[in-house]
């Protein structure tokens, strides 16, 4: 199962629309707020392995996209975009891969990863083009 938030209303509806003209069917699209979203998600017990941030550019709403996530299952992959936007996202980006939540990170020059897998070498790592 796949869930993507969008808070405009216009772009949510065109996301529903193109995801129901290619047949996706595992798809839900919530029109909400990000925080509220996953907190709605949360009290229904949603297990997440995967997410991807690009909303809110404010390194402390990614503090707390990523603290949120972090709660909703075991292993989790989480991209985060635009993590060198400005300084305050860039910053936050750094309090939390060096803040041990995941065993390992990976930054690159648009987004960083952060990787709670039971199976990797913990790490920090840059890619850089």
């Amino acid at each position: 199962r796949v869930v993507t938030v969008e808070g405009c209303p216009q772009l949510s509806e065109i996301a529903r629309t193109n995801l129901e003209r290619h047949g996706a069917q595992n798809v839900t699209v919530m029109n909400m707020e990000f925080t509220a979203a996953l907190e709605k998600l949360r009290t229904e017990n949603i297990k997440v392995s995967f997410a991807f941030i690009d909303g809110n550019h404010r390194g402390e709403a990614l503090m707390n996209y990523v603290r949120l996530i972090l709660q909703m299952g075991e292993e989790i992959v989480i991209v985060a975009d635009d993590i060198h936007l400005n300084k305050d996202m860039y910053r936050n980006w750094k309090m939390i891969s060096e803040s041990g939540v995941a065993e390992a990170s990976l930054e690159t020059n648009r987004f960083g990863i952060l990787f709670r897998r039971n199976s990797l070498t913990p790490g920090r790592y840059r890619v850089w083009h």
